[in-house]
């Protein structure tokens, strides 16, 4: 993944907070393929980017629908993105429920306050 030399002079430092849906797989310029983005392979590039620009206390949200990513693996990644605990890290459920009571089970989403290590 190559990420342009103005992306973080392009947003604003000492963000809140960070909240990251990558692609699977995303194409990129130049015919589609050049930039193309492959999570598996462009994740940690992706989080030390947006590290960069984060407060040292903002909150992140990680979220991904990225076969062989469960919850564990996608704690683990944003945790040493952001040189956390693993405990520091907990799992909120993005499922919809209906007016009906239906339940929609949607993917998990990883939110770490880093300076938040209690358990909630």
């Amino acid at each position: 993944m190559r990420l342009p030399s103005s992306f973080a002079r392009a947003v604003a430092s000492d963000l809140p907070g960070v909240i990251l849906d990558p692609p699977s797989y995303g194409h990129g310029g130049e015919g589609g393929h050049a930039g193309a983005f492959r999570f598996e392979r462009d994740i940690v590039e992706l989080l030390a980017a947006a590290r960069a620009v984060a407060s040292p206390d903002a909150f992140w949200l990680l979220s991904t629908h990225t076969i062989g990513w469960d919850a564990r693996r996608i704690a683990t990644a944003l945790a040493a993105a952001t040189s956390q605990p693993i405990q520091a890290v907990r799992a909120v459920p993005l499922d919809l429920t209906a007016a009906s009571g239906g339940r929609l089970g949607a993917r998990r989403g990883r939110p770490i306050r880093p300076l938040d290590t209690e358990p909630r």
